[in-house]
């Protein structure tokens, strides 16, 4: 099985990552029957001044307020609107949530140390909009890539791309063939199955009725 989740700091991604395989052992698990999987955005440029041009602009693209509508979703559903975006966040009615609490405390952890405003949330926080170490030169966003996975902080990447195909033929073209060369990314598949290419063994169904001899 695999696990898919989303963070832009390395240390914490480590602990999530020590925390969910050692969970695996009392079920009779090991650890390289978990694959968890880190999404990032890739901003490829041959210079790094281009990667961050190409993301500045992305973000003049984003409307405040409709941007501000996502992050509702995972921030209890709030009602954006009656704020102005010069309005401390922490000042905001945040209501308790009952689903991906995980997220939730995550980012108001982040809205606290930060003190960032409303207008800033989007983009401090979520997908294409955040500026990371995924924004680069190839070799730097393979570096990064291979320091994710040498510091087990992640097994593999969920790629989500913030302009199709421009980031999706950058990184193809220009990041898989390094991280191909140094043996993290694989040249050909040898399986038809996602269970195949990820090299997970099929589990037993519990269901299934074991066949009785006589």
């Amino acid at each position: 099985m695999y696990m898919f989740f989303v963070s832009d700091d390395i240390e914490k991604s480590k602990e999530h990552y020590r925390h969910l395989k050692a969970q695996l052992a009392p079920f009779g698990r090991t650890e390289e029957e978990l694959l968890v999987f880190q999404g990032v955005s890739p901003i490829v440029g041959d210079t790094e001044e281009e990667a961050i041009r190409k993301y500045n602009e992305l973000q003049a693209l984003i409307d405040p307020y409709e941007s501000l509508k996502f992050v509702s979703g995972y921030m209890g559903n709030v009602d954006f609107s009656k704020y102005s975006l010069d309005t401390p966040a922490i000042e905001v009615d945040f209501p308790k949530v009952n689903s991906i609490q995980s997220h939730f405390y995550e980012h108001l952890e982040i809205i606290k140390k930060e003190n960032l405003k409303v207008g800033e949330l989007y983009a401090r926080l979520f997908g294409p909009a955040k500026r990371d170490a995924f924004v680069g030169t190839p070799t730097q966003i393979a570096d990064e890539m291979e320091r994710w996975i040498t510091e087990e902080a992640a097994d593999g990447f969920m790629l989500q791309f913030p302009l199709l195909p421009r980031d999706l033929e950058d990184f193809v073209n220009k990041v898989v063939p390094i991280l191909q060369e140094r043996g993290i990314y694989r040249k050909e598949y040898t399986g038809s199955t996602l269970r195949e290419h990820l090299g997970l063994k099929k589990p037993q169904n519990r269901f299934t009725k074991s066949k009785v001899t006589h």
